[in-house]
């Protein structure tokens, strides 16, 4: 209140006037600059949620063990996959494989990696990891590198090992690239190996796939 009527006191007194007027204006102004950056901070947040919203893209896999190097192209929509490995076209429709896109024929599905590294699927993998730094590039794309341990990351894949046959401590590295969406992910397994093996995901295309061909 005294604030108040100080400001009431110093308006009707032309000597401090000018004063007064510069207080309140440089209130307003600290006033409109909080507001704005509450509404910026709000559209962040709107951007993460879009980026869990992504529900067609198109996909490469490179898995390369050694001199072996195999190479999946996809294009995923709305749990429905069709995929190409070593020359041979298959479709996949949540969890069930055929050997073509009229589901004329079943077949074993021996490519668990799909799950894995499919997009929804890699943000549980940076979570499992350790975030190590970033680089911001002038068009706001960054490339972010992170470490994990093999034991989270043989738990990202499902897959049963025992602490006392592997050495759970072992780091593996993983490297994203990113704008609005995840568009490159690396992941380097050479020290769990012992020789060159690495997991490179490209998605293309993102929320732009209308229907599968």
């Amino acid at each position: 209140m005294d604030f108040i009527r100080s400001i009431k006191e110093g308006l009707k007194d032309p000597k401090k006037r000018s004063i007064t007027m510069f207080i309140l204006y440089f209130i307003f102004f600290i006033f409109v600059y909080i507001v704005l950056h509450s509404a910026d901070s709000k559209s962040n947040i709107i951007v993460d949620d879009e980026l869990d919203e992504v529900e067609s893209y198109e996909y490469i896999y490179k898995i390369i063990d050694n001199n072996t190097v195999t190479n999946i192209e996809g294009t995923y929509n709305k749990n429905r996959e069709l995929f190409n490995i070593d020359g041979i076209n298959y479709y996949k429709e949540d969890d069930i494989i055929y050997s073509s896109s009229d589901k004329s024929n079943i077949v074993e599905n021996t490519f668990p990696f799909l799950n894995y590294y499919k997009y929804s699927s890699i943000q549980k993998l940076i979570d499992l990891s350790t975030f190590i730094n970033e680089v911001t590039y002038n068009d706001d794309s960054k490339k972010s590198n992170y470490e994990i341990t093999i034991d989270k990351y043989l738990d990202f894949i499902d897959n049963e090992y025992s602490c006392d046959e592997i050495n759970c401590n072992i780091i593996s590295t993983i490297t994203v690239e990113e704008d609005k969406y995840i568009k490159h992910v690396l992941i380097d397994l050479q020290n769990y190996y012992g020789y060159l093996y690495s997991i490179d995901i490209t998605y293309n295309n993102i929320n732009n796939i209308k229907e599968l061909k």
